[in-house]
């Protein structure tokens, strides 16, 4: 199953319960925020790697987030403009992969 099947299937379910279309930017940030799932070479050279499976991470925890996006654009009067320049939603959704991340890797999962 190609990549973008796999993780669209799961946001387009997610997105489901949003009373209204929260956008593609705003989808944006839920995907930057997994950036913190990567871990780079040190030099600078080397491959870039993932420090957990991106789709596993989404599938237990992609809901949350999702909710996280629905409700700050409700809170926005359901603007996507606002909503995908909201500096507030990309942090918290930042903060909270990385926190996740941290706490996989002191129990022992990395």
């Amino acid at each position: 199953m190609p990549v973008s099947n796999k993780m669209g299937g799961s946001l387009k379910r997610s997105l489901g319960m949003a009373s209204r279309p929260v956008g593609n930017v705003a989808c944006r940030h839920l995907l930057a925020s997994f950036g913190i799932l990567l871990e780079w070479p040190q030099g600078g050279k080397g491959r870039v790697k993932c420090s957990i499976d991106p789709f596993e991470y989404f599938d237990k925890h992609g809901a949350e987030l999702v909710r996280d996006i629905v409700e700050q654009s409700e809170e926005l009067g359901n603007n996507p403009n606002a909503t995908g320049k909201s500096r507030m939603l990309w942090s918290g959704l930042r903060t909270k992969v990385e926190n996740r991340l941290l706490k996989f890797k002191h129990e022992g999962g990395a």
